[in-house]
């Protein structure tokens, strides 16, 4: 059985969703929040929690800039919102991401109205909980202040060198 702090959940529920949505983003939100809703307050608490560690984990210069390159341009909310979408995609398109944000091109990305931003998903679990309990789900740890992203930090000038394969797709 799996337990509530274990995070094999949260991708399973992900591919889910998707499965169910296909590629309609608001869609998706839905499904997952069905899904979510048959889960314990115990996992849902979990499934936040996951994602909040994998958006840390995609808070990168490296994604920022593809992010850049896709959107044509990406502030610190738009970033959010693009590494919630980045989550939406699955395991397998989250992990080469972070590896190789590059890989991004080979995605078929719709970029009309905010089609590479899920905003939903940042406060879907938090809601239902709170929705559920009347309460915040519980903290996992100590408040952390933002760090900087990770990695090296770009310039727009260097985008089209760092990202060649988005830049041909999508321009700088």
């Amino acid at each position: 059985m799996t337990s509530p702090a274990d995070p094999t959940l949260f991708w399973p529920l992900i591919d889910r969703a998707r499965t169910s949505s296909g590629e309609d983003l608001a869609g998706f939100s839905d499904a997952l929040r069905e899904l979510l809703r048959a889960q314990s307050n115990e996992q849902i608490a979990a499934f936040d929690d996951q994602l909040g560690r994998l958006m840390d984990r995609a808070y990168t210069w490296p994604l920022w800039g593809a992010a850049y390159v896709i959107n044509r341009g990406c502030s610190d909310d738009s970033f959010a919102y693009f590494r919630a979408w980045l989550v939406a995609q699955g395991e397998t398109v989250f992990e080469q991401a972070l590896k190789d944000p590059d890989s991004l091109a080979e995605l078929p990305l719709v970029l009309n109205d905010g089609e590479t931003e899920l905003e939903s998903l940042l406060s879907l679990a938090w809601s239902l909980y709170e929705e559920r309990t009347g309460q915040y789900p519980p903290a996992t740890g100590e408040e952390q202040p933002v760090p900087d992203p990770s990695g090296r930090r770009w310039d727009e000038d260097d985008l089209a060198t760092l990202f060649p394969n988005l830049t041909a797709r999508y321009g700088c």
